[in-house]
C-alpha cells in the first residue's frame, strides 16, 4: 500500500453559514455551523487515505479539548496520528464565515502548530513512499529535505510568508512536486533567472501553479499545460487545494501518468467545494472514477 506522511498545520476548523457576510459592528446570525478538523496538511492525509494510501499525519497539538478533538476525529477517518506532538499550547483554531456565493472571511489562531519539531521518530519516513510539506515553517522542511531520502511534495500555504525567497527555491527544487502561487511562481522565475518551465525542466520537477478561478497550469520537464476549473454549485472553497494536491499527489506517484493526476485532481476539488467543510464531499478512488468521465470535455488540457 503507497504509504503517505503529511506534515504540517492542525487545526479545528468552526465553520459558520450566513446568508450574507456582517458588516462593521454588525452580527449576523448564522443559517448552520460545523465543527471540524482542518489545517491543510491534515485535510490532504484525510484526502489521500480516502483515496486508498495508508495515511500518517504529522502536527503539533495542545494537551487541550480542541486537541482530544482533533485526534479522535482524524483516527475515526483512518489516519494514523502516532506522531502527532501534544505540546504547551492551545490548539490551533480557525473561524471562518461563509456566504451564499461561497465568499469568505476568516480568523486563524496558530497556536501549537508554531511548535511543532523533527523528532528522532521522524527517521522512520526513510521507509515511506512520499512525505507532503504543507505549511511547514522552513525549518521543518528543510530537515525533512536534508534528512528523509523519499520522494517528496510541497505546498508553502499559510506558511509563505516565512520562507525568503532563497528557502523557496531551495525547498521547490529538492521536492519532486511543489504547488505554488502565480506570486510565488514568479519569485521561482525572479530567483533563478529562468522561465518556470525550463525551471522545471532543469531541475527535473513537476510544478502546479494555482491560478483560482482560472483552473491550474502545470510545468513539467516534458510537458507543459493548463486546466480550466470545473463548474460547480459552490458552498465551501475550503480544503479545496489540499483536496487537488492529494489526489495529483497519489495518481502522479502511483499510475505516474501526470495528465490524469491533473484532470482527476481537478474533478476532485469541484466535488469538494459542494459541501461545508474543509473534510467534507472529499471522493473516494471508485467514486472519483465514476464520475470523472462527465467531466472529460470541461478538464482537457490546453498546451501552455
Amino acid at each position: 500500500m503507497f504509504k503517505v506522511a503529511s506534515i504540517g498545520n492542525a487545526n479545528v476548523d468552526i465553520t459558520y453559514k450566513l446568508s450574507r457576510l456582517p458588516e462593521m459592528d454588525e452580527i449576523v446570525l448564522a443559517d448552520s455551523y460545523e465543527i471540524t478538523t482542518g489545517g491543510s496538511a491534515s485535510n490532504y492525509s484525510y484526502a489521500i487515505a480516502k483515496l486508498g494510501a495508508k495515511s500518517h499525519f504529522i502536527g503539533a497539538i495542545g494537551k487541550d479539548l480542541l486537541g482530544e478533538f482533533f485526534l479522535k476525529e482524524l483516527k475515526q477517518m483512518g489516519v494514523d496520528v502516532s506522531m502527532v506532538q501534544q505540546v504547551d499550547a492551545n490548539t490551533g483554531c480557525v473561524s471562518i464565515l461563509i456566504d451564499q456565493t461561497g465568499e469568505k472571511r476568516g480568523v486563524a489562531w496558530r497556536g501549537a502548530n508554531l511548535n511543532l519539531k523533527p523528532t528522532e521518530a521522524w527517521l522512520t519516513l526513510k521507509s515511506f513512499d512520499l512525505v507532503h510539506l504543507a505549511g511547514c515553517t522552513p525549518d521543518v522542511s528543510n530537515w525533512v529535505v536534508q534528512n528523509i531520502p523519499v520522494k517528496k511534495s510541497f505546498d508553502p500555504g499559510s506558511s509563505s510568508e516565512k520562507y525568503s525567497e532563497k528557502e523557496l527555491l531551495s525547498t521547490v527544487s529538492s521536492c519532486e512536486v511543489s504547488y505554488l502561487s502565480t506570486r510565488q511562481v514568479r519569485l521561482v522565475e525572479q530567483k533563478s533567472g529562468v522561465a518556470i518551465a525550463e525551471f522545471a525542466r532543469l531541475k527535473q520537477v513537476v510544478l502546479i501553479e494555482k491560478r483560482g478561478s482560472n483552473g491550474v497550469s502545470v510545468y513539467s520537464p516534458t510537458i507543459c499545460f493548463s486546466i480550466a476549473p470545473v463548474k460547480a454549485n459552490v458552498v465551501d472553497t475550503t480544503g479545496a487545494g489540499d483536496v487537488f494536491s492529494a489526489c495529483f499527489d497519489y495518481i502522479y506517484f502511483t499510475e505516474h501518468d501526470l495528465v490524469k493526476a491533473a484532470k482527476w485532481a481537478t474533478v476532485a476539488a469541484s466535488l469538494k467545494v459542494t459541501k461545508l467543510g474543509a473534510k467534507a464531499g472529499v471522493p473516494t478512488y471508485h467514486e472519483l472514477s465514476e464520475v470523472v468521465a462527465n467531466f472529460e470535455q470541461s478538464v482537457m488540457p490546453l498546451p501552455i
